[in-house]
């Protein structure tokens, strides 16, 4: 799949901090960004500056003032080609996706399809893919929660609940004091949703992504300029 910018300057410092340091604790890290501005608490880092998230989501809303989410409902058992995303379903027809399947991506982040019981769709900026991993806290942390991120400034949606990202404040107003919070993941093209944010959009997570998912967004900020 592609790269992200995020992932890219995660790298790098993890690179730079090899060369002329011990290398530090390796963190879960997951989802994207801009930067973040100062961590919350905890001492002075010596690993790598993570103040910024591998992936930049875009700035492209899509034409959209909001994104949403596919219809879940389901009336019975997962109906697979009836262009509904049911539960359990990573996607339900079009290109990029075969039997119910993401042909590009290990699961659907927005309702959690193939992950199973106890395990988030995430963001992880070192495989700079999606991936399911286990939460790690129980319960989850719960929209425009703002413990996502870790001392070293990691973000990590495996804090937040199923349909969450975990996001720097100076993406989403949202996060109010906290350096890095959780926000909906949404469908660039559904204008029926609204991000809970007051003024928030839906902007695309990553706009030149695989096929499958480069409808993403995540919901912030209207991009300015």
């Amino acid at each position: 799949m592609t790269c992200a910018p995020r992932s890219l300057v995660v790298v790098l410092g993890l690179l730079a901090t090899a060369c002329f340091s011990e290398p530090p604790p390796v963190h879960c890290s997951t989802a994207s960004c801009v930067p973040a501005g100062s961590s919350s608490g905890g001492s002075e880092s010596t690993g790598p500056d993570n103040t910024t998230r591998a992936h930049q989501p875009s700035t492209d809303t899509g034409g959209l003032s909001s994104g949403g989410a596919p219809d879940s409902t389901s009336s019975g058992a997962a109906l697979c080609g009836n262009q509904v995303l049911d539960p359990g379903e990573e996607c339900d027809g079009g290109e990029g996706c075969t039997g119910c399947t993401l042909d590009n991506y290990d699961c659907n982040p927005l309702n959690n399809g193939g992950c199973p019981e106890g395990e988030k769709c995430s963001y992880d900026d070192g495989a700079m893919e999606f991936l399911c991993l286990r939460f790690i806290k129980t319960p989850p942390g719960p929209l425009h929660d703002g413990s996502c991120a870790t001392e070293d400034n990691f973000p990590q949606d495996a804090w937040c609940d199923v349909g969450l990202a975990c996001m720097p404040a100076d993406f989403s107003q949202a996060c109010s004091t906290a350096a890095w919070c959780c926000v909906e993941f949404c469908d660039t093209r559904d204008p029926t949703f609204s991000c809970a944010q007051q003024g928030g959009v839906c902007r695309f997570w990553d706009a030149d992504g695989d096929v499958g998912l480069e409808w993403l967004g995540v919901c912030g900020d209207a991009p300015t300029g």
